[in-house]
């Protein structure tokens, strides 16, 4: 892979990182269910540890991951149209539109991975993809909880 390729790929990582991490803020904001405020309040957090991990590999090819390095346009049409369904303050849509998102970030760190990053940052990015794929099936999971207490 190119320097060129490799610089793309990890200023598109690290920005879906960041893009993730405001989404997840945006969402802990307005859910009214605390455990799901703790959760994604944490995830937030987590996606500035994935940045964190990640800098270091860009900054080694002389880019300043500080500064904004892509646009991720699908990723940040995603979290504006959850931001605008999260003014409704429905948990489960929250829930499912923070997913949605997740999938999309997914298909991310897998194309990233596709391209055949550099060994020292590659066992970096399949840890946080394991992570992603973790966290999509918990919120999968509360998803068909909230589902279930509202039928019930």
């Amino acid at each position: 892979m190119d320097t060129k390729e490799i610089i793309f790929q990890l200023s598109n990582l690290i920005q879906t990182c960041r893009d993730s991490h405001e989404g997840f803020r945006l969402a802990a904001q307005v859910v009214s269910n605390n455990e799901m405020k703790t959760f994604l309040t944490g995830l937030s957090a987590r996606r500035t540890g994935f940045v964190a991990d990640l800098a270091p590999h860009i900054r080694a090819l002389n880019v300043n991951p500080e500064k904004e390095l892509s646009l991720s346009s699908t990723l940040r049409r995603a979290w504006l149209e959850a931001k605008n369904n999260f003014s409704n303050k429905d948990d489960k849509l929250v829930l499912a539109e923070v997913g949605k998102a997740e999938d999309y970030v997914i298909k991310v760190y897998e194309t990233a991975l596709k391209t055949g990053l550099p060994t020292a940052v590659r066992p970096i990015v399949e840890q946080q993809l394991r992570n992603i794929r973790e966290t999509r099936g918990y919120l999968t999971q509360m998803q068909t909880a909230k589902s279930a207490a509202v039928k019930a």
